[in-house]
């Protein structure tokens, strides 16, 4: 499963990373970092994996926010774990996602 930056497309600032898609949109599995050189990893953004091929997504503790259609069109993702340090999920994040079967969600998602 590919971990860490070098399987995303991010912006960063002084203290947080925004991770914004795949450099793969072929990856079927992944594990989104708590941290990016050496900086916190807090969200996904907009459309960030969008009409990729991903099966399973595993969210690392630290990201807060998943913002709106981030896996919308990722009509093979069956399973997504988000960690207890996520806030909000954005609307229409999973929107067209017909193969989802699991989305384990985190305590304190609103």
């Amino acid at each position: 499963m590919p971990v860490g930056g070098d399987a995303f497309n991010y912006v960063s600032t002084k203290k947080s990373v925004t991770i914004t898609g795949l450099k793969d949109s072929a990856t079927e599995y992944v594990g989104v970092p708590a941290k990016i050189n050496g900086k916190t990893v807090e969200s996904v953004s907009y459309s960030a994996f969008e009409n990729s091929a991903l099966k399973f997504v595993y969210i690392a503790e630290g990201v807060k926010t998943v913002s709106g259609g981030a896996f919308r069109n990722c009509r093979s993702l069956e399973e997504v774990v988000l960690p207890d340090s996520l806030e909000r999920i954005s609307y229409y994040c999973f929107g067209g996602c017909d193969s989802l079967k699991m989305v384990k969600l985190g305590k304190n998602v609103r």
